[in-house]
């Protein structure tokens, strides 16, 4: 088999077992902008959101971790912010956060001379960055789980339309 077809199905099972550290670290992201910006309860769901299994709470921030959907998650708050630029924050907050972690692992991928070690890498960094894209982008999402939401950026844009309206 040619080694650029092992290389990509060897990617292709990394990211999928990597996808729910990166959701989880892409919503962390909300949930810090949303316990910074107010005083109310924030909530994490990793996978299906449909139940509530596994938790574990720290301070406001509740964790849900339900059954294995490796790119689906969401923040809840109990408290929305009435301010623009508190809901602009809080919905910037995922992307953010999958950018920054994209960047420290380019970083680490860098420095890093194990072979292993760099694939391992590359995952995460395609990951973050392929989140960040299909957040930032102003879009609602026509399949999967998320099938009619609209993405951060998409949200951001509503509520800059708001304040201009």
């Amino acid at each position: 088999m040619n080694n650029s077809i092992i290389l990509f199905i060897v990617y292709g099972v990394l990211i999928s077992l990597i996808s729910p550290i990166l959701t989880f670290l892409h919503e962390l992201g909300h949930a810090i902008s949303a316990l910074s910006l107010t005083n109310g309860q924030v909530d994490i769901t990793i996978g299906n959101f449909e139940k509530k299994h596994v938790s574990f709470k720290i301070g406001r921030l509740k964790v849900y971790l339900n059954k294995f959907s490796p790119w689906v998650g969401y923040t809840y708050l109990s408290e929305i912010p009435q301010e623009n630029y508190k809901k602009i924050l809080f919905y910037l907050g995922g992307p953010i956060a999958s950018v920054l972690v994209g960047f420290i692992f380019t970083i680490l991928g860098a420095i890093t001379e194990n072979i292993f070690l760099k694939i391992l890498l590359c995952s995460f960094i395609f990951g973050s960055y392929s989140q960040f894209l299909t957040t930032i982008i102003p879009m609602t999402y026509k399949h999967g789980a998320y099938k009619g939401r609209t993405s951060d950026g998409y949200k951001v844009i509503n509520v800059i339309k708001e304040k201009i309206a």
